[in-house]
Protein backbone atom coordinates (compact mmCIF):
# COMPACT_ATOMS: atom_id res chain seq x y z
CA UNK A 1 0.00 0.00 0.00
CA UNK A 2 1.20 3.29 -0.86
CA UNK A 3 2.05 5.84 1.84
CA UNK A 4 0.10 9.54 2.18
CA UNK A 5 1.46 12.24 0.68
CA UNK A 6 3.24 14.52 2.81
CA UNK A 7 0.53 17.34 3.39
CA UNK A 8 2.92 20.03 3.63
CA UNK A 9 4.15 18.78 0.08
CA UNK A 10 0.84 19.25 -1.15
CA UNK A 11 0.10 22.58 0.43
CA UNK A 12 3.40 23.67 -1.07
CA UNK A 13 1.96 22.64 -5.01
CA UNK A 14 -1.29 23.74 -4.08
CA UNK A 15 0.10 27.16 -2.92
CA UNK A 16 2.62 27.56 -6.47
CA UNK A 17 -0.31 26.35 -8.59
CA UNK A 18 -2.40 28.73 -7.11
CA UNK A 19 -0.13 31.00 -8.14
CA UNK A 20 0.82 30.33 -10.88
CA UNK A 21 -3.24 30.55 -12.12
CA UNK A 22 -3.39 33.97 -10.04
CA UNK A 23 0.04 35.57 -11.98
CA UNK A 24 -2.13 34.34 -15.32
CA UNK A 25 -5.38 36.07 -14.13
CA UNK A 26 -3.45 39.19 -13.85
CA UNK A 27 -1.80 39.08 -16.14
CA UNK A 28 -4.29 38.70 -19.02
CA UNK A 29 -6.09 41.24 -16.91
CA UNK A 30 -3.21 43.81 -17.81
CA UNK A 31 -3.53 43.55 -21.55
CA UNK A 32 -6.68 44.79 -21.32
CA UNK A 33 -6.00 47.84 -20.70
CA UNK A 34 -7.33 50.40 -23.32
CA UNK A 35 -4.74 52.42 -25.31
CA UNK A 36 -3.18 55.84 -24.36
CA UNK A 37 -5.45 58.64 -25.96
CA UNK A 38 -3.78 60.83 -28.28
CA UNK A 39 -4.30 63.98 -28.33
CA UNK A 40 -6.06 66.37 -31.38
CA UNK A 41 -2.14 67.07 -32.38
CA UNK A 42 -1.56 63.90 -32.84
CA UNK A 43 0.02 62.87 -36.13
CA UNK A 44 -2.66 62.64 -38.78
CA UNK A 45 -1.78 58.53 -39.22
CA UNK A 46 -2.65 57.88 -35.46
CA UNK A 47 -6.32 57.74 -34.00
CA UNK A 48 -7.16 60.47 -31.93
CA UNK A 49 -10.11 59.84 -29.46
CA UNK A 50 -10.44 63.71 -29.01
CA UNK A 51 -10.35 64.18 -32.86
CA UNK A 52 -13.33 61.23 -32.60
CA UNK A 53 -15.51 63.14 -30.04
CA UNK A 54 -15.43 65.95 -32.01
CA UNK A 55 -17.18 64.12 -34.71
CA UNK A 56 -19.36 62.12 -32.17
CA UNK A 57 -20.33 65.18 -30.60
CA UNK A 58 -21.45 66.68 -33.71
CA UNK A 59 -23.72 63.38 -34.74
CA UNK A 60 -24.96 62.86 -31.22
CA UNK A 61 -25.41 66.61 -31.00
CA UNK A 62 -29.87 66.69 -31.80
CA UNK A 63 -31.60 63.64 -32.07
CA UNK A 64 -31.78 62.45 -35.73
CA UNK A 65 -34.91 59.60 -36.39
CA UNK A 66 -34.86 57.98 -39.73
CA UNK A 67 -36.72 60.21 -42.60
CA UNK A 68 -36.40 63.90 -40.70
CA UNK A 69 -34.11 66.61 -41.65
CA UNK A 70 -31.74 65.93 -38.99
CA UNK A 71 -30.86 62.64 -39.91
CA UNK A 72 -30.55 64.40 -43.61
CA UNK A 73 -27.95 66.61 -41.98
CA UNK A 74 -26.17 64.16 -40.48
CA UNK A 75 -26.22 61.76 -43.58
CA UNK A 76 -24.36 65.16 -45.86
CA UNK A 77 -22.26 65.62 -42.37
CA UNK A 78 -20.99 61.81 -42.92
CA UNK A 79 -20.73 62.13 -46.43
CA UNK A 80 -18.59 65.16 -46.23
CA UNK A 81 -16.42 63.57 -43.93
CA UNK A 82 -16.07 60.81 -46.34
CA UNK A 83 -14.76 63.07 -48.58
CA UNK A 84 -12.28 65.03 -46.67
CA UNK A 85 -10.56 61.38 -45.29
CA UNK A 86 -10.40 60.09 -49.35
CA UNK A 87 -8.63 63.57 -50.61
CA UNK A 88 -6.53 63.77 -47.61
CA UNK A 89 -4.74 60.05 -48.56
CA UNK A 90 -4.59 59.37 -52.04
CA UNK A 91 -3.11 55.77 -51.51
CA UNK A 92 -6.56 54.86 -49.33
CA UNK A 93 -9.04 56.79 -51.74
CA UNK A 94 -10.96 54.18 -52.82
CA UNK A 95 -11.62 51.97 -50.04
CA UNK A 96 -12.67 54.71 -47.99
CA UNK A 97 -15.23 55.85 -50.83
CA UNK A 98 -15.55 52.09 -50.55
CA UNK A 99 -16.56 52.34 -47.07
CA UNK A 100 -18.55 55.45 -47.32
CA UNK A 101 -20.43 53.94 -49.89
CA UNK A 102 -21.32 50.69 -47.84
CA UNK A 103 -22.82 52.76 -45.20
CA UNK A 104 -24.46 54.86 -47.57
CA UNK A 105 -26.23 51.84 -49.16
CA UNK A 106 -27.34 50.77 -45.73
CA UNK A 107 -28.70 54.14 -44.91
CA UNK A 108 -30.74 54.37 -48.13
CA UNK A 109 -29.25 57.41 -49.25
CA UNK A 110 -26.63 55.90 -52.49
CA UNK A 111 -28.57 59.00 -54.26
CA UNK A 112 -26.72 61.42 -51.56
CA UNK A 113 -23.49 60.20 -51.53
CA UNK A 114 -23.19 60.25 -55.34
CA UNK A 115 -24.28 63.54 -54.98
CA UNK A 116 -21.68 64.49 -52.34
CA UNK A 117 -18.62 62.64 -54.49
CA UNK A 118 -19.82 64.90 -57.63
CA UNK A 119 -19.67 67.79 -55.40
CA UNK A 120 -16.77 67.40 -53.50
CA UNK A 121 -14.63 65.45 -55.09
CA UNK A 122 -15.67 66.30 -58.74
CA UNK A 123 -15.84 62.55 -59.74
CA UNK A 124 -17.16 61.90 -63.15
CA UNK A 125 -20.56 59.39 -63.44
CA UNK A 126 -18.02 56.45 -64.43
CA UNK A 127 -15.80 57.27 -61.65
CA UNK A 128 -18.84 57.28 -58.81
CA UNK A 129 -20.18 54.19 -60.72
CA UNK A 130 -17.15 52.29 -60.73
CA UNK A 131 -16.88 52.89 -56.37
CA UNK A 132 -20.55 52.01 -56.62
CA UNK A 133 -19.83 48.51 -58.28
CA UNK A 134 -17.41 47.63 -55.30
CA UNK A 135 -19.91 48.01 -53.20
CA UNK A 136 -22.76 45.22 -54.63
CA UNK A 137 -19.74 42.70 -54.45
CA UNK A 138 -18.99 40.92 -50.75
Amino acid sequence: MAAAPNSSKMALISFLAWSFIVSLVVLAIAEFKPPISLPATAPADSFSAERALKHVSAISEVAHPLGSSANATIRDYLVALTCDIAMADRDIRDEVLVAGARMMRRFDAMVNFRDGLKRNLKMTKQAIDKIVARTEVT
